[in-house]
């Protein structure tokens, strides 16, 4: 069997070629990674984005369930159909124990909002137990302050969240420039 070699010119041409195209292949390797990595991030920020979304409209549902179980609550307590304001004072405590922003001041109200629907439940069974009204007008006062609050398109944030926007610095209208021109 013949043997044959390469001349030491095409063995280096062969060997250049190798390590140009194993470079080309790594370069290509770490720009899909890159990419890959940008759409990661991409994604994440997108998800980020539709939590916040989903949050506001949540949010905005709760509130105006609860909103509208409050107003039915009302004018059942003003028609003294109890078994009715019992009702709908239980669903509007279920909907404030919903309220992701506000949790324990929702708490104290859904809390409330029970202890006048127990009133009513047993207003309806004797005639003759007393409604306090002036406690009754103070709680959907709150109640409704909160879900307005929870409703807004910019609520207030809490205590320990954070405003981006209030850590972007902004110019200062009042200062001059060094040159004197500002």
């Amino acid at each position: 069997m013949p043997l044959v070699a390469l001349a030491p010119l095409w063995n280096d041409v062969f060997t250049f070629g190798g390590f140009f195209v194993g470079v080309v292949g790594f370069a290509f390797t770490i720009r899909q990674v890159w990419k890959t990595t940008a759409a990661a991030v991409a994604a994440e920020r997108a998800a980020e984005e539709t939590l916040a979304e989903v949050r506001t409209a949540f949010r905005r549902f709760v509130g105006g369930l609860a909103r509208r179980y409050l107003a039915e609550a009302r004018s059942a307590v003003e028609a003294e159909s109890w078994v009715l304001a019992t009702t709908r004072c239980n669903d509007s405590a279920d909907m404030m124990g919903q309220m992701p922003e506000q949790p324990t001041q929702s708490a104290v109200l859904a809390d409330e909002l029970r202890k006048f629907a127990q009133k009513f439940a047993e207003k309806s069974k004797s005639a003759t137990r007393r409604l306090a009204l002036p406690k009754w007008q103070e709680l959907l006062r709150r109640t409704s302050k909160l879900i307005d609050e929870l409703q807004s398109p910019f609520p207030k944030l809490t205590r320990g969240q954070h405003d981006p926007e209030e850590s972007t610095p902004r110019p200062d209208p009042q200062v001059t420039r060094e040159d004197g021109s500002g």
